[in-house]
């Protein structure tokens, strides 16, 4: 029985820790797009306004990050990424034309 006991206790607290784990992650992922989306606002007003993309965040009077981002990359006319450099071979991506964000490991 007490075996049973320390097992369900064990059982418990890995599952506590999992959606806590969840938890910050959904929370950090929500900051970096909520960080991102005022840089996708101004360069979609801009291709609106200048009938083109700009070439880098400078066109539009923000200075290019050197942390962590979000960074802005034009990858033709029509599209275009907001990327954030998460760790070494990480990056969490929005893709214009597919309006959403990917996590590329």
């Amino acid at each position: 029985m007490k075996k049973i006991f320390i097992l369900l206790n064990i059982v418990i607290v890995l599952f506590i820790l999992f959606i806590t784990y969840c938890y910050f992650v959904n929370k950090e992922k929500n900051e970096l797009i909520k960080g991102a989306s005022i840089l996708i606002q101004k360069v979609d007003s801009y291709k609106l306004l200048k009938k083109r993309l700009p070439e880098s965040v400078t066109e539009l009077g923000i200075e290019e990050q050197m942390n962590i981002g979000p960074y802005y990359q034009k990858l033709d006319s029509n599209r275009y990424i907001i990327y954030y450099n998460i760790g070494f071979d990480d990056s969490f991506v929005y893709y214009s034309n597919l309006k959403e964000w990917r996590h590329n490991p």
